[in-house]
């Protein structure tokens, strides 16, 4: 197939391919009747790139990056869980890894980020994927923000949410720390 000399998959002269996928199986998302109420997220997504290396047929050591986006990286799915789920795995630990969040793009715009990598020849093979476990930590879940974060003080409350698109939330409002209510550019 030709692309266009405007495609952003060749502009560096670099062909960007995705050379398999994998995934958990989809089900129910219920802390008490859900398909992964008893799975941690790190270790869905490490059975992803399980499956991801054997049908690729790759070896751990030739992936260069990690590029995992997740929507609610607090919690379980907090501190790097791309690269937590890579080491809980028993893959090399010199691989390094970003989890990212951009809301509902996150998986989307991890695999931007991994194919701009490649296009630009920073690295030849990225892993991109994203991880939510909706059973576990369901997305600005009012009970979930004040389990997790009601006694473990507003910083780090704040780290984990994009005050934003909550604060005007009247369930969640209430929640949100004072110091939290600016972002950085009003401050």
């Amino acid at each position: 197939m030709t692309r266009p000399a405007s495609s952003p998959f060749t502009r560096s002269g670099r062909e960007v391919l995705i050379a398999e996928a994998a995934r958990t199986p989809m089900g129910r998302a219920h802390p008490e009747r859900g398909w992964y109420r008893a799975t941690h997220p790190n270790t869905m997504l490490a059975a992803c790139y399980t499956e991801l290396l054997s049908r690729s047929g790759l070896a751990p050591g030739a992936v260069e990056d990690l590029v995992i986006g997740c929507t609610a990286p607090f919690g379980e799915q907090s501190r790097n869980i791309g690269r937590n789920a890579w080491l809980q795995a028993g893959y090399p630990p010199e691989v390094p890894a970003v989890t990212l969040d951009r809301r509902c793009g996150s998986a989307q715009t991890a695999v931007a980020v991994a194919a701009g990598l490649v296009a630009s020849g920073t690295h030849d093979v990225v892993i991109a994927g994203g991880v939510e476990h909706m059973g576990h930590v369901p997305i600005d879940s009012p009970v979930t923000i004040a389990g997790l974060y009601g006694g473990a003080g507003e910083r780090a409350f704040c780290a984990g949410f994009d005050l934003a698109e909550i604060e005007d939330t009247p369930t969640v409002a209430p929640l949100i720390p004072p110091a939290c209510r600016y972002t950085a550019a009003a401050t």
